[in-house]
């Protein structure tokens, strides 16, 4: 196995067998290299995720921000995806569903709403592909926090990133964890 600055000796001198790291020859050091190599994989996919925490938090502020200074219309204009415009019964409950695609195996699928009966417009985001389980919520309110957690069903398992992104995001500010409240009223699991 080699790594970068490491290499397996080619020369043999009896049973020895080693790496040489800068002119230092390092014995049994198999366990360690492994280890390093997962480190800097770790390292490369936490800096990912971070970078992915950032884009989400700034999307999640033109959402809030859209909700609250558009219509419904204005907002569906700026938010639909190509070639997919809200159905009839959509429009009716003053719904938009969109999705945020940030590789391919990573995307969020985002519903906001305008509510009919003169509620405060809301959205929610479920995380997809490595992010799946990520459970983001707000509404249009200026002082409202942003909530995120992970809420994956029973019988499912979290997306390979899901609970690095759920503590990403939990610690920018202005966000927070699901309330108690909102898991009585069953708005998450």
């Amino acid at each position: 196995m080699e790594a970068a600055g490491i290499r397996r000796s080619n020369r043999s001198s009896g049973s020895e067998s080693g790496h040489h790291l800068a002119g230092v020859k390092l014995y049994n050091c198999g366990p360690f290299i492994v280890e390093w190599e997962r480190t800097l994989f770790r390292w490369g996919r936490q800096a990912a995720i971070d970078e992915r925490a950032k884009s989400m938090v700034r999307m999640v502020m033109l959402i809030s921000d859209s909700l609250r200074t558009k219509n419904y219309d204005q907002f569906v204009a700026g938010f639909s995806n190509p070639a997919r415009d809200p159905d009839v019964s959509e429009r009716q409950g003053g719904q938009l569903r969109f999705q945020m695609r940030f590789s391919p195996t990573c995307w969020y699928d985002a519903v906001a709403e305008y509510p009919r009966t003169g509620g405060t417009p809301h959205f929610y985001i479920q995380g997809g592909g490595d992010d799946w389980g990520v459970f983001i919520s707000g509404n249009a309110k200026a002082d409202h926090v942003v909530t995120v957690g992970l809420n994956v069903p029973s019988g499912s398992h979290a997306g390979c990133d899901a609970r690095a992104m759920v503590r990403a995001l939990q610690g920018m500010r202005g966000w927070s964890r699901f309330s108690d409240l909102e898991r009585a009223l069953g708005m998450v699991d």
